[in-house]
C-alpha cells in the first residue's frame, strides 16, 4: 500500500495513509469513535535512522526478540515485544512497553514497585543481552510511574543496575499498560 502522506527529513521518516471513520468502524472502532470529523491520517511506519544509516535503509532484515516473555500476541495483545532490525553494518533494537510481566501474559509483583521495576529492567537487559548489547547502548527510553512518590526509589534502582537515566524521559502520575502495574519502561 502506498502512503498518502510523506513526511521525511535526515533520516526520519513518517508514511500516513488516509482513512475514513466508514473504513475504521469494522476494524477498530475504539479508533473511529476518537475521531473527529470523517476522514484523516494513520501513522503507517515510522523509520528513525542515524544520518550514516540512511544509505543502507532498503538492505535490512528484522526479527522480534523476547528471550523473558512471550510475544504479546501469545496472549491477546497486538504489538511485538521487541524487534532488531539488522544493517550490514550495525543494528537497530526497538523495545515495546516493558512492565512486569511474566511469559504467560500475567503482571507479576502486584503491590511492589522495586519487584516491578527490577523484573522490567531484567526483561530490558535480556533483550539487549540477546542482541549483544547492554543499558550502555540504550538510546533514549522512557519510563512511566504510576505513582510519583515512587520516582527516587526508581532513580536508586536505575544506579544499581547502570541503567542510563541520563538518556531516559521520566512520566510521573500516568497510566501504565495495566491497572495493576506501578512502572513501565
Amino acid at each position: 500500500m502506498q502512503p498518502d502522506l510523506i513526511l521525511q527529513e535526515d533520516g526520519f521518516c513518517l508514511e500516513f495513509r488516509s482513512i475514513n471513520k466508514l473504513s475504521l468502524l469494522d476494524e477498530f472502532p475504539q479508533l473511529a469513535e476518537g475521531m473527529v470529523g470523517d476522514a484523516g491520517y494513520v501513522l503507517q511506519e515510522m523509520i528513525i535512522l542515524p544520518p550514516y544509516m540512511v544509505g543502507q535503509a532498503n538492505n535490512y532484515s528484522a526479527k522480534t526478540v523476547a528471550p523473558l516473555q512471550n510475544e504479546p500476541t501469545d496472549y491477546g495483545k497486538l504489538f511485538s515485544r521487541a524487534v532488531a532490525v539488522g544493517f550490514p553494518q550495525s543494528k537497530l533494537l526497538l523495545i515495546s512497553g516493558t512492565a512486569a510481566i511474566d511469559k504467560a501474559g500475567s503482571s507479576v509483583y502486584i503491590g511492589n514497585f522495586k519487584s516491578q521495576m527490577a523484573f522490567t529492567l531484567e526483561v530490558v537487559s535480556a533483550i539487549l543481552s540477546q542482541e549483544k548489547g547492554s543499558f550502555s547502548n540504550v538510546a533514549q527510553a522512557i519510563i512511566y510511574l504510576k505513582r510519583s512518590k515512587d520516582r527516587e526509589s526508581c532513580l536508586r534502582i536505575l544506579d544499581g543496575a547502570g541503567f542510563p537515566r541520563a538518556r531516559a524521559l521520566f512520566q510521573l502520575d500516568v497510566d501504565i499498560c495495566r491497572d495493576n502495574l506501578l512502572c513501565e519502561i
